[in-house]
């Protein structure tokens, strides 16, 4: 769901609405409470939290806690992650990511 919504610009595809893609995070929720880790939910959590609020909060906030999370998620997979951080995984789908703040 993710990638869908993050690369469908660059593959050629239909942009979710911001309606479908709330659908598809209410739809993930479920199975993501009863079977990610600790780590990934409260970062799910926290990255629902901040896509659903109207709040201005910068946007490379949300960008940093989204690749948080990829790495959550890849050491649940049994990954080391010892060698990338959020940047590095982020660096591969997101233009620019050097431009990042720290």
């Amino acid at each position: 769901m993710f990638f869908d919504s993050i690369l469908a610009s660059k593959l050629g595809r239909e942009l979710k609405s911001e309606g479908e893609l709330v659908q598809r995070f209410e739809d993930m929720t479920p199975e993501l409470i009863l079977w990610a880790s600790d780590d990934v939910l409260n970062l799910y959590i926290e990255f629902w939290r901040m896509a659903r609020s109207n709040t201005s909060e910068s946007p490379n906030n949300s960008i940093r806690l989204f690749g948080q999370l990829l790495l959550a998620i890849r050491k649940d997979l049994g990954h080391q992650n010892n060698k990338i951080d959020e940047v590095s995984i982020l660096g591969t789908f997101v233009n620019d990511i050097e431009n990042l703040s720290r």
